[in-house]
């Protein structure tokens, strides 16, 4: 045989190994094993749904504006006037400031361009909802502690909004201190109601017909009788807990170019829209159909293909999951190739947008066909009951080792029962086919919200506050210098999860959501096969937030069964994600999990709270924001009251180790789990006991509230032992875990980097962090506080509404507790990296997020009121 003929067939035969083993490792993390259907539903694969025109079920309004507009002078300018006109019935539209769906306007039956896509000097008009909730959260007048606004004799609240020319109720909920007051409603400054206030909450019902327009209207305080008393400190006051306004008409605003006046006013103006009311109390029967198919629909990341936004993350009371929404009658059919020891897994439920008043029915079917031969393989008629929402939800797993190897049709269908006349909101929770096998990927991510670094065992701490912490450290990599890049939780976590720092994902407020075009660390593992789950604290790590992003399934406890902020709330995040890992055992999964007991305030159980208390201490148990809102923050402590503070800080750091990690490490090892996984232990900020003259953490950015633990197992405890002084941040965690599981992902999408090669001592040099802090009064284009560093120097740069107001620079390998500035030592350095900073920030604030406000409901104000956030 020819020699060169056998050389080059050698070549050949190692290049074509070497493409297969790559391709084989790439192929190797997108799990093979799972099929989620969500993921797999195309419109070829939906037989069909109520979701498809159901707009037909709506009457189409024809109306004739002309000679019904009114100019709205205080919008109009020399170059456009704006017009109102106002509708007969309220419009219907799936998304708040979208264009309704089916409406149009027109001109001389020229139909008429919407504000959003319309040309230079053109008429446009745009769709005004005038019915609201108003938020007076962020007034001065709000007082977060008792989540209402106070109001003081003589004084006032306004807000601007646009009413229809026709009857409007406005309905108050508000109260009066000890002293008895008169509530006066003004509109644009003219009295229209006085009402006197009782010392009990109670409903105003406020009925107006205005002309169209936009409206000042204000709520005022006053006082028509006196009453002298003594020994009452505070000055009369009115208390709204909430200002609602409700209309049965909208408005429709036209803008006009000054030169297209008289041809907009001599001409015929009409418009057709849909309505879900055509009557006061005449609702139509399909308006939470229609409602259901524009809400709760997955991010565009997850899924990219969604015919009739059939596929949704919906909440059930505290709880996120994806599901496939199917109203009687859906059905959805599937061409499958099972694999061998494969089960097939899945729930169902009826969604119910309100307390459920009236009973809900459907059918769940699913039936196999192989080889034509059609088989019922689950069926159940589900029942939703007034009083029993907890049972809105129930899991089935079935055994497909039957069908292994074969390729089949599974139809998935719901129908309305015999007798059922209410049309159910019934869906099927992340039906997902799944082969067993001990051998797959998992990871575990716990932040242990609020826990100082310096109060570990493992960082040095000389108290025994964890000592399974500590063990745990042997077998894993133990960071001592990682930095996160808010003190305070919401941005911190967002961070954590999303590896940005908060200049690129710009949620710097307690009422901003993440950009839903932003992926998080479970968007990229659920793309590549990933069962991804999580059980938090809420509050700040609610789904409100956009944390459930990615999540199969996102647990927040909050008000249910696992409350958070209960005493024992670490003992309680165990039991509720013990029994997941246990049916979750054999698959592959992220597992986010998330605890607050560490947080504010300190009230573990017994003995822990006691353990290291001297026995003269003042306090064994303590919510320390509420001591310090009632004294004054500037109150002075004793060294021994201090110490007792600590003391039972340390005490929940020992409850959480013992209670959580401890059994969680056991179970792991137990099942199997724990060699082959790689878990992430760490916090999102830290604590203040007086450190630098301040309590608690939100406030400042010294090494007390950004520090944090780090500790990184990786699978077979690779790499175990190992220290690593060299400074990271906590936006290296989610490209660490990506690159360990060999998912691919854009880098420069990420502020992060992989820690290996700190962990190889490839890298050597300090990796610079930026830890920031905002308030509302301070813009262009700092946040209020900046912490950054270069090497050991550290630079905490704080500013005011008039520009920098502090500079303050550190040599932690000297001066670890930064205690001695060394700015005017090092003024030239300081510079430099404050022109650093300003053009970091000029750069990143030029894109402007999506940053939609988060309204809280009542059981995450009560959450954020547990916490001491509001």
């Amino acid at each position: 045989m020819d020699k060169k003929f056998i050389i080059k067939f050698l070549v050949l035969f190692v290049l074509l190994s070497v493409f297969l083993v790559v391709h084989c490792n790439n192929l190797k993390t997108k799990n093979e094993g799972l099929i989620r259907l969500i993921d797999r539903l195309k419109a070829s694969n939906v037989i069909s749904t109520p979701f498809t025109d159901v707009i037909k079920n709506f009457e189409l309004i024809k109306e004739d504006l002309s000679g019904k507009l009114d100019c709205l002078h205080e919008l109009s300018t020399s170059k456009q006037k704006v017009w109102a006109a106002t509708t007969s019935n309220p419009i219907l539209s799936g998304e708040k400031n979208a264009k309704p769906h089916g409406m149009e306007v027109f001109i001389n039956s020229n139909k008429i361009n919407y504000l959003e896509e319309s040309t230079m000097n053109s008429v446009s008009w745009k769709w005004i909802d005038t019915t609201r909730d108003v938020d007076f959260r962020d007034d001065e007048k709000f007082r977060r502690i008792y989540n209402c606004l106070i109001i003081d004799e003589e004084d006032s609240y306004s807000f601007d909004t646009f009413l229809p020319g026709a009857q409007v109720e406005l309905e108050i909920s508000a109260r009066r201190n000890w002293h008895p007051v008169d509530m006066q409603i003004y509109f644009n400054d003219k009295l229209v109601a006085k009402e006197k206030v009782k010392k009990t909450q109670e409903l105003f019902n406020i009925s107006q017909n205005p002309p169209a327009g936009m409206y000042r209207i204000t709520i005022k305080s006053s006082v028509s009788e006196r009453i002298e008393e003594k020994k009452k400190p505070t000055p009369p006051r009115l208390l709204i807990y909430r200002i609602q306004v409700k209309t049965q008409n909208d408005l429709i605003l036209f803008f006009v170019p000054s030169n297209l006046q008289s041809n907009f006013l001599n001409n015929a103006v009409k418009t057709q829209y849909h309505s879900g009311k055509t009557k006061p109390s005449d609702e139509n029967k399909y308006l939470h159909l229609y409602n259901m198919k524009h809400d709760f629909i997955l991010d565009k990341f997850d899924q990219k293909v969604n015919p009739e936004n059939i596929k949704k993350n919906i909440v059930l009371d505290n709880l996120s999951l994806d599901v496939l929404m199917a109203p009687p009658k859906t059905e959805f059919e599937f061409k499958l190739n099972i694999p061998p020891k494969s089960f097939l897994e899945f729930g169902i439920g009826i969604f119910s947008y309100k307390k459920i008043s009236t009973s809900f029915l459907a059918k769940f079917k699913i039936i196999i066909e192989k080889d034509k031969i059609k088989t019922v393989l689950y069926e159940k008629i589900f029942h939703l009951n007034p009083g029993n929402k907890k049972e809105q939800l129930i899991f089935k797993k079935i055994d497909l080792t039957p069908f292994a190897k074969k390729k089949i049709k599974l139809a998935f269908i719901t129908e309305k029962p015999e007798g059922s006349e209410s049309i159910a909101l019934s869906f099927w929770s992340n039906p997902v086919i799944y082969q067993s096998t001990s051998e797959s990927s998992k990871i575990i991510l716990i932040s242990l919200d609020t826990l100082r670094a310096d109060h570990l065992g493992c960082y040095g701490y000389n108290r025994a506050t964890s000592p399974n912490i500590d063990d745990f450290a042997n077998d894993s990599v133990l960071f001592e210098n990682a930095y996160a890049q808010s003190p305070w939780t919401l941005p911190s976590h967002i961070s954590m999860l999303f590896s940005l720092n908060s200049a690129n994902h710009q949620v710097y407020y307690d009422n901003q959501k993440i950009d839903s075009s932003l992926p998080s660390l479970a968007s990229h593992l659920r793309n590549h096969g990933y069962i991804t789950s999580a059980f938090t604290g809420g509050g700040f790590v609610s789904s409100m937030y956009g944390f459930s992003r990615g999540f199969d399934w996102y647990d927040e406890p909050v008000g249910g069964k696992y409350a958070p902020l209960d005493i024992n709330e670490a003992e309680k995040l165990f039991n509720n994600t013990s029994g997941w890992l246990k049916n979750n055992q054999n698959k592959q999964f992220f597992l986010f999990l998330h605890t607050y007991q560490t947080h504010g305030p300190y009230n573990c159980p017994s003995p822990w709270n006691e353990m290291f208390l001297d026995n003269n201490s003042t306090w064994k148990k303590l919510n320390l924001k509420a001591l310090l809102e009632t004294k004054g923050n500037d109150k002075l402590f004793t060294p021994e009251e201090i110490q007792n503070i600590i003391d039972l800080y340390d005490g929940e750091i020992r409850y959480t180790d013992e209670m959580l990690i401890k059994p969680l490490l056991s179970l792991l090892k137990e099942t199997g789990i724990y060699n082959d996984s790689l878990i992430i232990i760490t916090s999102d900020h830290g604590e203040e006991f007086f450190d630098h003259k301040g309590w608690l953490h939100g406030h400042n950015l010294y090494d007390e509230l950004i520090r944090v633990p780090l500790l990184i197992k990786f699978p077979h405890s690779e790499f175990k032992g190992k220290k690593i002084k060299t400074k990271c941040r906590l936006i290296d965690i989610m490209p660490t875990v990506l690159e360990t599981v060999s998912v691919k992902y854009k880098k420069s999408n990420l502020d992060g980097k992989n820690l290996i090669d700190l962990i190889l001592g490839k890298e050597i040099e300090d990796r610079i962090f930026i830890s920031d802090l905002s308030f509302k009064n301070v813009h262009n284009p700092l946040p209020v506080l900046v912490a950054t560093n270069r090497k050991d120097i550290k630079l905490i740069l704080e500013k005011s509404a008039q520009g920098i107001k502090n500079i303050k620079i550190f040599d932690l390998s000297k001066d670890p507790k930064e205690k001695n500035n060394i700015f005017r030592k090092q003024r030239k350095l300081g510079q430099e990296i404050i022109k650093s900073i300003d053009d970091y920030y000029r750069n990143k604030l030029r894109i402007q997020r999506k940053k939609e406000l988060v309204i809280l409901d009542e059981k995450l104000k009560e959450k954020l009121r547990a916490l001491g956030y509001l």
